[in-house]
């Protein structure tokens, strides 16, 4: 399962070194890792690293050219809540 977040974002990826302007030929495609034993995975911060993960997306501005995976079903929902919220909040 992939998700990609759907805001307006734009993404500024590289800057090109000849007139300074952004690049947005790059895609990003950001892996989570998420432990599937419950034993370990209830000792790990996942949603708040899904959390950061996407303030780091919205405050790069790269929403619009990454798209975030994981095996974890629940850690990609948790993704889609946090990215309804934002949407929300910035509408």
């Amino acid at each position: 399962m992939a998700y990609r977040p759907n805001t307006k974002s734009t993404f500024v990826s590289q800057k090109n070194k000849s007139d300074g302007k952004f690049n947005k030929k790059t895609f990003a495609n950001l892996e989570v890792k998420v432990p599937h034993n419950p034993k370990f995975k209830k000792n790990y911060r996942w949603k708040e690293s899904m959390s950061r993960l996407h303030a780091l997306i919205q405050d790069y501005g790269i929403a619009e050219q990454c798209m975030v995976q994981s095996f974890d079903h629940e850690a990609l929902q948790e993704m889609e809540r946090i990215n309804r919220e934002y949407v929300a909040e910035h509408s």
